[in-house]
């Protein structure tokens, strides 16, 4: 199922025809004032996407947001910048991410729990979405929203669609979605959340999320893992995050042109290493503010 989806918030998103012209009579703009639409904002990071708050100061998005996949990394915490209530170039509140955590099974290669949950220093001036604690059944009626390609500057949603399976954590509804709504909510009918779009069938019109009770249940795992400090961070922790995040920066920070650029790309190592130890904190400390917001 994996392998046969696009993800919603690359630039060369293949969607079917059908998508197309769904959109134009299915996707409705919404009052961003009222709840739940309040609680969901424009994600700028290393494409354009949706993201939901979930939290006082946590929304949540789709991970694959948040990976360069030219320079085969995360980009920084500081680089992703949250606009919530956004519509026609006004907003309620611009915020950037202060740090962020990602799903610990996340694969940029297969789409894996394509999940990321990033933190701001100031509180939000909305009501938090709640996380749903049991995944869905088949035939639940559900809504979708986001800021898709069809309607950049507006947030619009398709309220008239259901759950079509569940089948681990992932589930596949029948919601138009289309480029721009990766992180986007998959909502009830009383607005709890149930999951987050992050891709599409090229071939039916078909949308995949990630079960925001799976979501729930990792980030309730992490608070209670002994590999989670929740006071500072884990040294144990932080190694094995640079060890899995680091590598692809500092191979890539090795790519020098000529002798010349050694010192350049010396620099670019060293900064690149940088993001990867401070990333590699907030893996580790991640689980203080989760506990804040995990039911």
């Amino acid at each position: 199922m994996l392998i046969a989806i696009r993800r919603l918030a690359s630039a060369a998103v293949i969607v079917p025809a059908l998508y197309s012209l769904n959109a134009e009579t299915r996707r409705e703009a919404v009052d961003i004032s009222s709840y739940p639409w309040s609680s969901i904002g424009k994600v700028n990071a290393a494409g354009q996407c949706t993201g939901v708050v979930i939290g006082p100061r946590q929304f949540l998005t789709a991970a694959h947001c948040l990976y360069n996949v030219a320079a085969g990394r995360f980009i920084s915490a500081g680089s992703v910048h949250f606009l919530l209530g956004y519509v026609r170039w006004h907003y309620r509140m611009e915020t950037t991410a202060a740090r962020y955590t990602i799903s610990p099974t996340f694969d940029p290669q297969t789409d894996t729990d394509d999940w990321a949950v990033l933190y701001v220093n100031d509180a939000f001036p909305t009501t938090p979405l709640r996380l749903a604690t049991e995944p869905p059944q088949p035939g639940l009626l559900v809504k979708a929203a986001g800021y898709n390609q069809g309607r950049l500057h507006v947030m619009t949603a398709d309220q008239r669609c259901q759950i079509r399976s569940v089948s681990g954590t992932m589930l596949s509804h029948d919601c138009v979605i289309l480029h721009g709504d990766s992180g986007g909510p998959l909502l009830d009918a009383n607005g709890a959340l149930i999951g987050i779009n992050v891709a599409v069938s090229p071939f039916l019109p078909v949308g995949f999320a990630v079960s925001a009770a799976s979501i729930n249940e990792s980030l309730s795992s992490q608070v209670a893992s002994k590999g989670f400090s929740l006071k500072k961070p884990d040294f144990s922790c932080a190694v094995i995050a640079i060890l899995r995040f680091c590598r692809p920066a500092y191979k890539f920070g090795r790519k020098d042109p000529t002798p010349a650029d050694r010192h350049k790309g010396a620099t670019h190592r060293v900064i690149h290493l940088k993001e990867c130890v401070t990333y590699a904190t907030v893996e580790a400390r991640a689980s203080h503010a989760v506990a804040r917001f995990v039911s």
